[in-house]
């Protein structure tokens, strides 16, 4: 990625600080000499937003892009359900993800990864069929007891729940998957389906993932509070993750 000289500068100004802020570009800027009010300030940051060399965290206030992209790869089971979901639901949203992703981020791996597929709850039923009937390992909104008995240790299961509006999502090949700010609220919110995630295992894979990525903060915070648990993650992710976190929000 090439990075614009100014704003290599205007990260090395502000290292060890969390963000940039409009007001760090514009007293960057007239410290070289240049004197650019707060409008030609925003264009700037538009310009560089557009460009792919820094992504906005929350409201005026951005990040430099990180090298590490966050890739979300398909394989011969996500495409089978995608491929069978849009045969009879081409019109209609859904998420898809796999938790081997998290693998890295752990430090004790899990033996099985499971999917998890989520769409509008007036058809999750149907599409629990659709996915039986083609030979899918797939189940209906478990509970813990077959969270623990049958799904963790299957291989290549697939858990079919409902899909909340406006999830965050990334469309790769086609293919809408569940975005970082996505699976890491989720995991935050449903620690009865992802137990095996959590506790300080959640704590090193939210550390890894703001650490190696470019998160939404907003995106993250706006999907924990249509999932009502916004004031809970704030607390954890101040408390364990980023300390200065209530204030870049």
């Amino acid at each position: 990625m090439d990075k614009n000289k100014h704003l290599d500068k205007i990260s090395d100004a502000n290292r060890g600080k969390d963000c940039i802020a409009i007001d760090d570009v514009q007293k960057y800027f007239s410290s070289i000499g240049i004197d650019m009010g707060r409008s030609a300030v925003r264009t700037r940051l538009s310009r560089w937003k557009e460009k792919g060399l820094i992504y906005r965290i929350a409201r005026g206030k951005y990040k430099i892009a990180s090298s590490h992209e966050f890739i979300q790869e398909s394989d011969a089971i996500i495409r089978k359900c995608v491929k069978l979901f849009d045969s009879e639901y081409d019109d209609l949203a859904y998420s898809i993800w796999n938790t081997k992703l998290l693998n890295s981020y752990m430090n004790h791996i899990p033996i099985n990864s499971f999917y998890v597929f989520e769409c509008e709850k007036d058809i999750i039923e149907s599409v629990f069929y659709l996915f039986k009937d083609n030979g899918l390992n797939a189940f209906l909104k478990p509970n813990p007891e077959l969270m623990s008995q049958n799904v963790v240790s299957d291989k290549n299961s697939i858990i079919v729940r409902p899909l909340i509006s406006r999830s965050p999502s990334i469309k790769v090949k086609n293919i809408q998957f569940a975005s970082p700010e996505k699976i890491l609220v989720d995991l935050f919110c449903d620690q009865e389906t992802f137990y095996i995630y959590g506790g300080s295992e959640m704590n090193m894979i939210f550390l890894s993932m703001f650490r190696n990525y470019t998160i939404n903060y907003s995106k993250m915070m706006n999907y924990a509070e249509r999932r009502k648990r916004h004031k809970e993650l704030l607390r954890f992710i101040s408390e364990y993750i980023e300390p200065n976190f209530e204030n870049i929000i």
